[in-house]
């Protein structure tokens, strides 16, 4: 399967904008370096890259349309690593998106890292997806604030995991009652994450 469902909480990112505008907007670079995305950038996420519809009437195809705005930055039988674990195939594949697609990956789509601290709240829940809108946080932006301080260990409850969109699966950061670790690649999947830390992006 390529779709991932998880009893856990999310650090999320919100898109107050449609999809197709908001990919308009984005500095997206197709990177060819078996999958990872260049210091200073973020992995375009599967909510960013996806329409939101299903590309057939399947229940068992786990297959989204692809945005056009994005997919035009593949060439025809491109396959792209998104955030996550996601992918995006090229023209060829019809600008098909997966949540989760263990193949290797030979590119990445990515984009600039631009957050800041200030538009970070916390949101504890235990749904496992972020609201309609919304997008994971990646391990690179996280990474990117950390290393601005630990003003985003601060904003966690002391016991805390939060999960974070790696480059190929979940990551994650702790409170300070596991010293704000801070994982590429989360042990924490199978247990479930208890907080989320979300964006809102105008």
């Amino acid at each position: 399967m390529y779709v991932n469902s998880f009893g856990a909480a999310f650090v999320c990112v919100s898109i107050g904008l449609s999809n197709a505008v908001f990919a308009a907007d984005l500095p997206i670079e197709k990177i060819g370096n078996l999958g990872a995305c260049n210091d200073g950038q973020r992995h375009i996420t599967f909510e960013e890259a996806s329409t939101g519809k299903k590309r057939s009437t399947d229940p068992n195809d786990p297959g989204y349309v692809g945005d056009p705005g994005i997919c035009s930055h593949l060439a025809t039988w491109d396959i792209a690593r998104l955030a996550g674990g996601g992918s995006m195939g090229g023209p060829g594949y019809q600008c098909s998106t997966f949540q989760d697609d263990s193949r290797g990956m030979g590119a990445a789509l990515c984009t600039k890292i631009d957050i800041a601290l200030t538009d970070v709240k916390v949101v504890d829940n235990n749904s496992g997806d972020c609201a309609e809108g919304q997008r994971l946080l990646t391990y690179n932006e996280a990474q990117d604030l950390l290393k601005k301080g630990n003003g985003l260990c601060d904003m966690l409850a002391n016991n805390a995991v939060a999960r974070l969109h790696g480059e190929k699966s979940d990551a994650s950061l702790s409170g300070k009652d596991h010293n704000c670790h801070f994982q590429e690649a989360s042990t924490q999947t199978s247990l479930g994450f208890g907080a989320a830390l979300c964006v809102n992006l105008n």
